[in-house]
């Protein structure tokens, strides 16, 4: 909860900073003033906008299981879908509530949104790579199948090196007779779940996959 709050905290200040660097620069080029005094009036709306379209898309997400691009392409998608509705809303506000108002300039919804894809996916990127390598994101895996299943899925997350996840030992639903030398890391059969070797796997719980 409060990796989510902080998370939470970070992305109001940099949508913040970044649709008033945007606004300043688009007047720095000329445009009205006046369009400042529009902008001012619907930030908090923006960027309360922009938070639940990032919540939407899971942008909030930080699971162990949970991919790095994953998290990634949920902020970009949250920040483009909250952009959109942003522009609309304001849009929409100008024509039936204040038609006597400065518009805002689609470019700073443009800069805007490309600023804040990169720098919200950027930050999670960052963090996610900063905790795997600390070690928060490591589990020990058991992997639990048919012979062929137990296969396929330990050599996915041997190939997947940024998984986070340390295959200890599988454990297999089919008959084991012949096959304990074509598994690595063969534990035994889940009828034996009970006996099997657990104290030189460690002492951390362990996932299990099915």
């Amino acid at each position: 909860m409060t990796l989510v709050f902080c998370s939470i905290l970070a992305d109001v200040v940099l949508c913040t900073y970044v649709y008033v660097g945007a606004v300043f620069l688009r007047i720095a080029l000329g445009a009205s003033a006046e369009m400042g005094y529009t902008f001012s009036g619907m930030l908090a709306a923006f960027v309360l906008v922009h938070i639940g379209s990032l919540v939407v898309f899971l942008a909030y997400d930080f699971g162990k299981t949970r991919a790095t691009t994953d998290l990634a392409f949920s902020a970009v998608f949250g920040v483009i879908a909250g952009t959109a509705v942003s522009f609309i809303a304001a849009a929409a506000y100008l024509v039936y509530y204040a038609p006597d108002g400065q518009p805002i300039a689609r470019s700073v919804f443009a800069a805007a949104c490309v600023v804040n894809m990169g720098v919200l996916a950027g930050w999670r990127v960052w963090y996610t790579r900063q905790r795997r390598n600390r070690g928060d994101l490591h589990s020990r895996v058991i992997v639990v199948g048919t012979m062929q299943r137990v296969r396929d899925v330990a050599d996915e997350l041997q190939e997947y090196s940024g998984s986070g996840h340390e295959i200890v030992g599988c454990v297999i639903t089919d008959p084991v007779i012949g096959k304990r030398d074509q598994l690595r890391d063969f534990l035994g059969h889940v009828d034996n779940l009970q006996q099997l070797p657990w104290l030189r796997l460690g002492a951390t719980v362990l996932s299990i996959i099915v």
